[in-house]
């Protein structure tokens, strides 16, 4: 597969976001166009994957929650504007906060020296595993339960590709229709031809992806506002 891997972080940080802006665009202003939606449903499982990444490759864990956790506040309002018309609407959470526990789970589950005994550690696991999942589901975070079992998924399946697509594929059913779960399942093709290098962005354009997610719903709630387009 090796000649085959020509993808680098970069590329697939662009294609997430620009699915996810023809999601947006979609769902704010053609809702009548399902395809728009169906190709958001790309980006999800690429930005779980490249999260995946970053915890491998952080320099510091802590810098990178407190990303996380700064603009998942500072997105909430556009958020919850953009996507459903109020200030402040307590049924979803942006995506960030889904990020933001998914990268929490994967430092606690790989705390190993958390218990010498091997049998609690994983009852212990499985514990944070079904709770996070619970709260994220409960606390109407972007992808709920979904988005966790992916994360945890694509962390500790992504090298047994055999196993880890119909588990994916599986995941999102339970959840999904099927047209949406076709094109998340874009995303895993993409992911095999991941070459496992940052890019030419990878460091340059680290903050532009991370303001550009609020920056990008303030505008589209604005425009929706201002011009009920």
């Amino acid at each position: 597969m090796n000649k085959y891997q020509v993808i680098n972080a970069s590329v697939l940080k662009w294609i997430a976001v620009i699915t996810m802006i023809i999601d947006h665009v979609g769902h704010v202003f053609f809702p009548e166009y399902e395809i728009l939606r169906w190709i958001g449903r790309i980006s999800f499982p690429l930005f779980a994957f490249l999260l995946t990444e970053g915890y491998k490759h952080t320099s510091n864990i802590w810098k990178y929650f407190l990303r996380l956790g700064i603009f998942a506040v500072i997105s909430e309002v556009p958020y919850d504007y953009c996507i459903y018309g109020k200030i402040i609407y307590f049924g979803s959470q942006n995506i960030f906060f889904e990020l933001l526990l998914g990268l929490l789970v994967l430092y606690l589950i790989d705390r190993e020296y958390i218990f010498k005994e091997r049998d609690i550690t994983i009852y212990v696991k499985a514990f944070i595993v079904i709770a996070a999942a619970t709260l994220a589901h409960f606390a109407g975070f972007d992808y709920r339960w979904v988005g966790i079992l992916v994360i945890i998924a694509m962390y500790y399946m992504r090298d047994q590709f055999k196993y880890f697509a119909p588990l994916f594929i599986v995941i999102y059913l339970v959840n999904y229709e099927l047209i949406n779960t076709a094109f998340a399942s874009i995303a895993l093709i993409l992911i095999l031809l991941y070459n496992g290098k940052p890019g030419y962005s990878g460091k340059k354009f680290k903050w532009f992806f991370y303001i550009f997610y609020p920056l990008h719903l303030a505008i589209f709630g604005i425009m929706h506002w201002m011009y009920g387009i």
